[in-house]
């Protein structure tokens, strides 16, 4: 089976968990500086795309009209080029992300993405949420791309411009072994999965008890029996995390029944 991780704080693990929903990122919401950087494409379009731009849009015509045009391409160069871009804006504003890694129990993305090893991480059968998310219109996933410099591409490709924005990263990060789906013109920030896609929940290190007993009940509560338990630990002997399954089942009565999952 192939899985993919999804690192989450005690906060994110819940309303993933409770409202069986991935979050899907805005372009524009990341907090790499680096992230979907200006210079990944050249948003300066070619004379031979402008021209195959108002053809399009003017269907099928003929030599007398490419005349025409031609001259109007002299004259309206500015107003196609701006169409040019506001067209790969409004793709660019309508792109949503939801990232996560081919990375198993990786120590820095514990520490990045659970809240200092206090949530959990996600363990999901790609091959399934794949099915859940890419049959959607302009969809597709991706491991990211990790490069030391900057590799532009032309904006007379749209769609390939716009998945080079969405899988380039600065190879600093490289050890994330990042994967992302990516959905083209969907608006909505959250967006259901499978309960079957969902195979393994594995607690951090410093989680606490309190935490992991609401987390197995809740899943318990849903009936999703396939899903399998296990919490890290800090090795005596060396400088790693231990994985080991949960093989007790926390009792119902620790959690307060006011308590809000």
């Amino acid at each position: 089976m192939n899985l993919i991780y999804k690192y989450a704080g005690k906060e994110g693990v819940k309303a993933i968990l409770s409202n069986e929903t991935l979050k899907f990122e805005k372009l524009d919401s990341f907090n790499d500086p680096f992230e979907f950087h200006p210079a990944l494409v050249d948003k300066v379009p070619s004379q031979k795309h402008i021209r195959s731009t108002v053809e399009r849009r003017d269907g099928k015509i003929s030599k007398e009209r490419r005349k025409e045009l031609k001259s109007y391409f002299v004259k309206k160069k500015d107003v196609i080029v701006k169409l040019i871009k506001d067209i790969f804006q409004s793709q660019y504003d309508s792109t949503r992300i939801c990232c996560s890694s081919h990375s198993r129990n990786h120590i820095l993305m514990r520490g990045h993405y659970t809240e200092n090893h206090t949530g959990a991480c996600l363990v999901f059968d790609k091959k399934l949420i794949e099915k859940d998310f890419l049959q959607q219109f302009s969809s597709y996933a991706n491991n990211v791309r990790y490069t030391k410099k900057i590799q532009t591409v032309s904006i007379n490709k749209k769609d390939k411009a716009i998945k080079h924005l969405s899988i380039s990263k600065n190879s600093i990060g490289q050890y994330e072994k990042e994967y992302r789906i990516i959905l083209g013109f969907n608006p909505n920030e959250y967006q259901k999965f499978s309960p079957q896609s969902l195979k393994q929940i594995i607690f951090g290190c410093k989680t606490d008890e309190i935490f992991k007993t609401i987390i197995i009940n809740l899943i318990q509560q849903k009936g999703w029996q396939w899903v399998a338990f296990s919490e890290m630990s800090v090795s005596q002997t060396e400088y790693k995390l231990v994985e080991k399954p949960i093989k007790y089942v926390p009792s119902h009565t620790l959690i307060n029944s006011k308590q809000r999952i």
